[in-house]
């Protein structure tokens, strides 16, 4: 990557990696939390000890900010105990610096609208129009946090 010249990156952090160590000494300039399941109770005791785990990347030896979707009440938790500064995310109406609109859900896709803290989009003069091509509530979502993430990160969306 840094041959080809690329100097940002996205990436997966599970909270295995983050248990075991395997991000140890690397910093990310954004954090990003969609949501939390029952999908990693094979490798944690329960579902407190998995949001322990992940708490970790929320913390200035993880990362630099962060952006939190608020839409259930792991992330709500999180947007208040994280240690670096914190955007939040609502696609389901609830208060937060950034929310979604006009969504329009297609099986070929979905499109909405995103609306930041005064500013936060000033240089495409007011909400985001944004689209997917992948269907589905949580694509959306997922889409949105990607989108607040690059902004978050001093980028700007394409």
């Amino acid at each position: 990557m840094r041959e080809r010249g690329v100097d940002a990156v996205a990436m997966e952090v599970s909270s295995h990696a983050l248990a075991l160590g395997r991000v140890d000494g690397t910093t990310y300039d954004v954090a990003l939390f969609t949501n939390l399941s029952e999908d990693h109770l094979d490798f944690h005791r329960d579902l407190e000890d998995y949001f322990a785990t992940k708490t970790q990347l929320f913390t200035p030896r993880r990362s630099r900010r962060a952006v939190v979707t608020i839409d259930d009440p792991y992330g709500d938790r999180l947007a208040g105990i994280a240690t670096v500064p914190v955007w939040t995310l609502s696609t389901t109406g609830a208060p937060a610096d950034w929310t979604t609109g006009d969504m329009v859900l297609m099986p070929t896709g979905s499109t909405f609208t995103l609306h930041g803290p005064a500013g936060a989009s000033a240089e495409r003069g007011g909400p985001l129009a944004c689209s997917t091509t992948l269907a589905g509530d949580f694509n959306l979502a997922n889409a949105a946090l990607a989108v607040v993430g690059l902004i978050a990160a001093g980028l700007q969306p394409a």
